[in-house]
């Protein structure tokens, strides 16, 4: 299999194995601020982030949690009686467990290499609304209300961290995000480094990027009948949320400010640099439009018409942003360990997510003229390590 990308990087570092059971525990943002500024989950519970302190106490992975998002009453009252945990912190666990010391939050220094020693901030999702909304919404019959905070809890995140956990010290931050959290990405990088500066964070000295993992939202009618699209999902989100995505490409398209919650319109807008992790037969977007593998020869071209609008969307990322696009059916591989065993295969070497990221990252690259990695193999699960 042969990858798009031709490009050399230099690596260099000692592989030393450092194994410890990292323990993520629950703090609430429950403070005076976050209370005043409405920094609530859907049922006015307040939010929180799982904290594990890393050994480099100036650096920090500030990663948020992924989980959809409701769009209307219906789909809100679903999500209430079928996954209230990402409605409400009162079913949380004080410590995590699902997804600590695996991906980003591993402290194996062999299988995480560049941010195994971080400060890890998961930040528990809460507020259903691709961590874009700010707006109590109430049913017109008064049966329902819904904290829709996701912007708010950010702000409530970032001035608890720079309070009480030094974050204003910081030296790197990777701001980064799972699905509806890398989505979350997409609609706030921007908006997070200006709470960065508004809390006094001198970002003249902070290496400061966004990484959206499974959080490519493509613009596409279903092939499946009878069902919202996901494009009609945030036109109705939008309103519902009083939604805010990437507020320069809203203001580009005032007309068709929902088009800024579908990352393909949005990411040209960024003012961050951004790596986006996106695999062509995405685990969540494939079957909500479509089907699961294996194909029938109708779903196939649905299915490889997707793929090529995904590829095709992820070339025009360009210098200092970036992607990794591998060929597998799977969705999301920054809390399991697929961000390591995914690869893609160039010329020279492969490459998985680890590396890829922490190179981009770290600005290892030896070349600026491609930062974007896909694989071109087939079919479906052909890239190297596909789950």
């Amino acid at each position: 299999m042969k990858s798009s990308l031709l490009l050399v990087v230099c690596v260099s570092y000692l592989m030393v194995a450092v194994v410890a059971a990292e323990s993520l525990q629950l703090v609430l943002l429950n403070s005076s601020y976050a209370t005043s500024i409405a920094a609530l989950c859907n049922d006015n519970s307040p939010p929180g982030f799982y904290w594990g302190a890393g050994s480099s106490a100036q650096k920090w992975v500030i990663h948020l949690q992924g989980g959809a998002w409701c769009y209307d009453q219906a789909s809100c009252a679903s999500r209430w009686q079928d996954s209230r945990e990402l409605m409400s912190s009162t079913v949380w666990p004080t410590a995590a467990t699902s997804f600590a010391n695996q991906g980003l939050f591993d402290q194996n220094q062999n299988n995480n290499p560049y941010f195994y020693d971080y400060n890890h901030v998961y930040v528990t999702y809460c507020s259903s609304d691709a961590w874009a909304g700010n707006a109590l919404w109430v049913a017109p019959d008064g049966s329902a209300r819904w904290q829709f905070r996701g912007r708010p809890i950010l702000d409530a995140l970032i001035h608890t961290l720079v309070q009480d956990y030094n974050l204003a010290q910081a030296t790197d931050i990777l701001y980064s995000g799972c699905s509806a959290g890398g989505q979350g990405v997409v609609n706030t990088v921007d908006y997070v480094y200006d709470l960065l500066v508004k809390n006094h964070v001198n970002m003249d000295s902070v290496r400061f990027k966004g990484m959206a993992d499974a959080g490519w939202l493509m613009n596409v009618q279903p092939y499946k009948q009878g069902i919202i699209s996901v494009p009609g999902q945030m036109q109705e989100g939008l309103l519902m949320w009083n939604g805010v995505a990437n507020e320069q490409c809203m203001h580009a398209n005032p007309d068709s400010q929902w088009m800024c919650f579908m990352s393909q319109y949005a990411w040209p807008h960024f003012s961050t640099p951004t790596m986006i992790q996106t695999e062509q037969f995405d685990g969540w977007q494939d079957p909500y439009n479509c089907c699961s593998p294996p194909f029938n020869s109708s779903q196939q071209v649905y299915i490889d018409r997707l793929r090529t609008a995904v590829q095709s969307s992820l070339r025009e990322i360009r210098y200092p942003s970036g992607a990794f696009s591998a060929a597998c059916y799977y969705h999301c591989s920054t809390e399991d360990g697929t961000f390591t065993s995914i690869r893609i295969q160039t010329e020279s070497t492969t490459y998985s997510l680890s590396d890829w990221l922490g190179i981009w990252f770290n600005d290892m690259l030896t070349s600026k003229n491609n930062t974007v990695l896909i694989d071109d193999c087939s079919p479906v699960g052909c890239s190297v390590g596909c789950p």
